[in-house]
């Protein structure tokens, strides 16, 4: 579990899945209030829109909350309405997740690293996760993650964690220990038992150690000059596991036999261990092999053979050697975890999902009341998908997802948070890529939406908002409107930071000029310009535009006359009141027309067949402010003034020029 820190620009990717050419939203930088964290706790990991009575509200996750010290991880809450300074406030619902029945371990549980909305009873509550959740099971932790959902009010509500371990079945354990004098000294031995029984999980309905737990401090060495280990443990086979003396039916029953030399009844061995093998004890054997009495003979291997046979199958796991009493502390640990593997391999199965993290992502599918959990650590990392319901989590198998899923690697970061965001008809979809260099094209191939074409429409760097803001993107949420514009707006997480992006609404502006005379007569000159008789024309120029939603647009508009760029004249045939070939003017647009009128001068020119061109272009008064400008729509017109041409009814006119060439005696 590590979040990668590297990075150039960070940026947003707004695409549209429409057929049609159209832009329904767009989204601002201007007024961008930005909530400031620990980045090295990862604030802004994931960011939620949350409304309720109080106002309306940023829900953050910072997964390594308490870092250096922890990474318990933590939620901020921070105020979007308040017109103060950005502050975010620590919701501290770390320490209060828990399961019941389960040692859990929050130390490192990364709260927040999944953060996502969940509507339930008509209302939204939100789903935390903390995939690195650990459960204790005696020495052994386990990473099963934890979710918990958080009210509106920000208090936290219930906890579940789908891929919880059991703590292995009934185990009674009966430990054997060679009491003769050749034991010493014996307190070690008492150390190792103690320390043995530390690390195994004890409770009323997991393992119980037949009576020795709260003995064990005070045992005492019996002596004795021979040791008869296999009378031992037929006695231990017949009577330990017994009702009367604590076993319970059906519980797994195991055997540890500590002893230092070899036995005086050895020949009983095989018949021993075929009768334990019967009734399915299993078996640890401990050698203490390094004693003075069993160097001057020469019975080691002998000694170690019959420990062998003692231990059960495979005796690479069953069966410890060790050097002295002393040394036994050392392997307490190791052998108390093997019995717990037994305990909770369920006799020898795999564990599947004891590492799984669930929670390391979710999502709310259109059947309101199922979740999906991610759980990337289950089955040795392959990773599965659980189903969690209000009544019951059902977990995937491993092979569910074999013959469908291919090892595959994109190398691209594009999509690495998602979110779809409405103008009330069409839908859009946002794209984060946090780590990402500049990215161009529309390569989608990997969204796997119905749709027939993905258009590009807009970017926002996060080096516009600030210098400093990195890894802009990490995470996204658009659901609401927080600014009661009727327009959803967009929240954005950061390394440290938060951004609150105010949506715009979108104007698709259309242009159309009337020209009055229509056509412009040289012989007509009833207007004073440049102190002069002119013709002239007065031309009526009208906007109107649609609105999502519907809003008023502050536009300027260009005029210019005879703006064809391949035009060679050096000068227009005619002009403005400003007597410029150009002129801006700003102007209000609605979804009701609104006209300005110009007047045109036409000057003294030799082109009188070629039309007037008169070139309207807009754009908005205020980039970064009010409603934006459609992308997919016209931003620029072209309209023309013919001159009035006496060609007859058809108004065309046909050359009839004829040139004859003679020559001529100049001489005389």
């Amino acid at each position: 579990n590590s979040y990668s820190r590297t990075g150039d620009i960070t940026h947003l990717l707004f695409l549209s899945f429409c057929i049609a050419h159209t832009q329904g939203f767009n989204v601002g930088t201007a007024g961008a209030k930005i909530f400031s964290g620990l980045a090295v706790e990862e604030f802004g990991y994931t960011v939620q829109q949350i409304s309720n009575d109080q106002g309306k509200w940023l829900l953050v996750g910072s997964p390594w909350s308490g870092y250096p010290q922890n990474r318990k991880g933590n939620l901020y809450k921070c105020d979007i309405s308040a017109s103060r300074r950005a502050t975010c406030q620590k919701l501290n619902l770390a320490d209060s997740i828990s399961i019941d029945g389960v040692q859990s371990i929050n130390v490192n549980m990364s709260l927040g690293l999944t953060l996502t909305p969940i509507k339930a009873d008509g209302m939204f509550v939100f789903q935390t996760c903390g995939p690195l959740w650990a459960q204790r099971c005696g020495s052994q932790y386990f990473y099963p993650g934890v979710c918990a959902e958080v009210s509106p009010q920000f208090t936290l509500q219930s906890s579940f964690s789908p891929a919880i371990q059991t703590c292995g079945g009934p185990m009674d354990v009966a430990i054997v220990l060679d009491g003769s004098n050749s034991i010493y000294p014996w307190p070690d031995v008492r150390n190792f038992l103690i320390k043995l029984l530390e690390n195994l999980d004890i409770g009323p309905d997991k393992t119980r150690v037949n009576k020795v737990l709260s003995a064990a401090s005070g045992i005492e060495q019996k002596t004795g000059t021979e040791t008869n280990t296999f009378e031992a443990l037929d006695n231990v086979r017949q009577t330990a596991f017994l009702p009367e003396n604590g076993g319970r039916p059906g519980a797994t029953k195991v055997l540890v036999v500590v002893t230092d030399g070899e036995s005086a009844d050895g020949y009983k061995g095989q018949e021993v261990i075929e009768r334990c093998n019967r009734d399915g004890i299993i078996r640890f054997g401990i050698a203490v092999s390094e004693r003075s009495i069993l160097k001057q003979s020469a019975n080691i291997q002998k000694f170690l053979e019959e420990i062998e046979l003692i231990a059960s199958a495979p005796t690479e796991n069953y069966m410890f050697n060790v050097s002295s009493e002393q040394a036994l502390i050392n392997i307490a640990g190791t052998l108390g975890d093997r019995i717990f593997n037994i305990e909770g391999t369920s006799q020898g199965q795999e564990f599947q999902l004891e590492m799984s993290q669930v929670g390391f992502s979710a999502h709310q599918t259109n059947k309101k009341d199922v979740i999906m959990l991610g759980a990337v650590g289950a089955y040795g990392w392959s990773g599965t998908v659980v189903h969690q319901t209000a009544g019951k989590s059902h977990i995937f198998l491993k092979n569910a997802f074999e013959k469908i899923l291919d090892d595959r690697n994109h190398s691209s970061l594009l999509g690495y948070s998602v979110a779809s965001v409405t103008d009330g008809s069409s839908e859009f979809y946002v794209a984060g890529a946090p780590p990402g260099k500049v990215i161009s094209g529309c390569k989608m191939s990997f969204f796997l939406f119905c749709c027939l074409s993905c258009y590009f429409l807009q970017k926002i760097l996060g080096s516009k908002l600030g210098p400093a803001l990195r890894f802009f993107g990490r995470s996204l949420d658009s659901r609401g409107d927080m600014n009661g514009d009727s327009i959803p707006d967009i929240s954005v997480g950061a390394a440290g930071k938060a951004v609150q992006l105010w949506s715009r609404g979108v104007a698709a502006v259309t242009a159309t000029v009337s020209f009055s005379p229509e056509k412009i007569s040289i012989l007509s000159k009833p207007c004073m310009f440049g102190g002069r008789m002119v013709s002239c024309v007065s031309a009526k120029v009208c906007f109107r535009s649609k609105f999502r939603p519907t809003v008023l647009a502050d536009i300027k508009y260009n005029l210019t006359l005879d703006a064809d760029l391949q035009s060679s004249r050096a000068t227009s045939r005619a002009q403005f009141d400003n007597s410029e070939r150009l002129i801006q003017k700003p102007v209000s647009v609605s979804d009701k027309e609104s006209c300005v009128d110009h007047n045109v001068y036409v000057q003294e020119t030799p082109d009188f067949v070629s039309p007037v061109a008169l070139r309207v272009d807009i754009s908005p008064q205020n980039p970064d402010t009010g409603p934006a400008l459609d992308a997919f729509q016209p931003k620029a017109w072209e309209f023309f003034i013919p001159f009035v041409k006496d060609c007859g009814s058809d108004d065309k006119c046909s050359c009839d020029l004829k040139l004859t060439v003679k020559a001529v005696d100049v001489s005389r």
